[in-house]
């Protein structure tokens, strides 16, 4: 389960492989809320699901989706279903999902999801030039058909180009991939007919797009210190 807060805090809960103790998890976070009703209302406005625990139950019967209604906290799905290799680049990677998708996000409104994410992974390389073109276009569009069908469905598209900081490479480095990543995700949103204004990108700490698209988050903060994420957004409002 992830747990999406306002600020800059993000809760992960790591499952172990027993379903059944992965099912408790699920039901205590979820419910310790309602307990204490104005924390949900205060710090929490949406809850990140994976498929499993979307259709999962509390002990007593009530669905989990149910329980977050109740409390005023939106359901969402995580919708592709991870990496694959990327053929004729070096070590380069493209999100897979896209084949079925119509139906299961069909599948996951009905259930009670209101917003998805998707997560496309490009890395930085200065030996072999990472991200290639090749990765760039197919992630971008990836991103694109999946926020179009998102829509389709009824649900928020969250919009992920993430670019990993890992490496030695320098911030204007990055900033200048992120920016070209942004670039292709933004042409291909258009292309595919995406409506901005119901679509939410997660970017990384480097750009801040304000003139296109006004809904901009971040799910979390991989700063090393607690206080480097509070720290990087006032410097990017400041800016």
């Amino acid at each position: 389960v992830e747990v999406l807060t306002t600020g800059c805090r993000r809760v992960f809960w790591l499952a172990s492989s027993t379903s059944h103790w992965k099912l408790d998890v699920c039901a205590r976070i979820l419910t310790m809320f309602a307990a204490v009703p104005w924390t949900a209302s205060v710090f929490l406005y949406a809850a990140h699901r994976f498929e499993e625990t979307l259709f999962q139950s509390t002990g007593d019967g009530k669905q989990f989706v149910d329980v977050l209604n109740e409390q005023g906290i939106k359901p969402g799905i995580k919708v592709d279903t991870g990496l694959t290799a990327l053929p004729r680049t070096k070590n380069e990677t493209a999100t897979t999902g896209l084949d079925g998708l119509p139906e299961r996000c069909a599948r996951y409104y009905a259930q009670g999801a209101r917003f998805a994410k998707w997560r496309a992974v490009m890395r930085i390389g200065k030996d072999d030039g990472a991200p290639s073109d090749a990765a760039i276009i197919e992630n971008t569009h990836a991103l694109a058909r999946y926020a179009q069908i998102s829509q389709a469905a009824g649900l928020v598209p969250i919009v992920e180009p993430e670019i990993l900081m890992d490496g030695d490479h320098d911030i204007e480095t990055t900033a200048y991939y992120t920016e070209r990543v942004l670039s292709y995700t933004f042409r291909a949103l258009n292309e595919f007919d995406v409506c901005l204004d119901a679509a939410l990108l997660k970017p990384n700490m480097v750009c801040f797009i304000v003139l296109w698209c006004r809904n901009s988050l971040w799910l979390g903060c991989d700063m090393l210190e607690p206080g480097d994420c509070r720290v990087g957004l006032c410097a990017l409002f400041c800016y």
